[in-house]
Formats: C-alpha cells, structure tokens, sequence
C-alpha cells in the first residue's frame, strides 16, 4: 500500500523509472503520497527544453550512503561526506 510507513516510519523502495533520473543535489523535487499513489513533482523555477536532461535530488547524503543505496559516488561532495576515525591508545 502506497504510504504505509507504520514499519518503521521509513521505507524506501525503488520507483521505475524515476530511479532511472541522474542525481543533481539542490533539484526542487516534491514526493506526495496518499493511500492509493504516489506523485512525484519537478517543482524547478526553471523549464526543461527539449533534449535536456531531467534530473532527480537523492538528498544530502555522504558517498557512502550514495554507493550503498544506490550504486553511484558524487565526485564533488565533500561538503555532505563523511570519514570516520577510530582511535585507540594501546595499553
């Protein structure tokens, strides 16, 4: 059922061919859902002509959470990525 997040309150899926769009962070993209559908809105200030390319905005995520869920790295991403570090002190 469209909507339902009484799992875990978040549930992500992949969407056919919404997922196929390139991600471009600061995309305006509007997701609504009610309990029968779902609707996914290019809310750009901006028109898309013709040949050009529609893109999709993944949210601010690191690398990693990119490359985990779903397959791809933001070249320049440093503003969102993340390192850990683990330092121990030997006894």
């Amino acid at each position: 059922r469209v909507g339902d997040t009484s799992c875990s309150g978040t549930l992500g899926c992949l969407l056919p061919l919404v997922d196929l769009l390139n991600h471009r962070h600061g995309t305006p993209i509007e997701w609504n859902t009610n309990d029968t559908e779902l609707i996914v809105k290019h809310c750009g200030t901006t028109s898309i002509g013709a040949n050009q390319q529609v893109f999709n905005n993944y949210g601010t995520k690191s690398n990693g959470e990119f490359l985990l869920g779903y397959g791809f790295c933001v070249e320049d991403n440093l503003e969102y990525d993340t390192v850990s570090v683990v330092v121990g002190i030997s006894s």
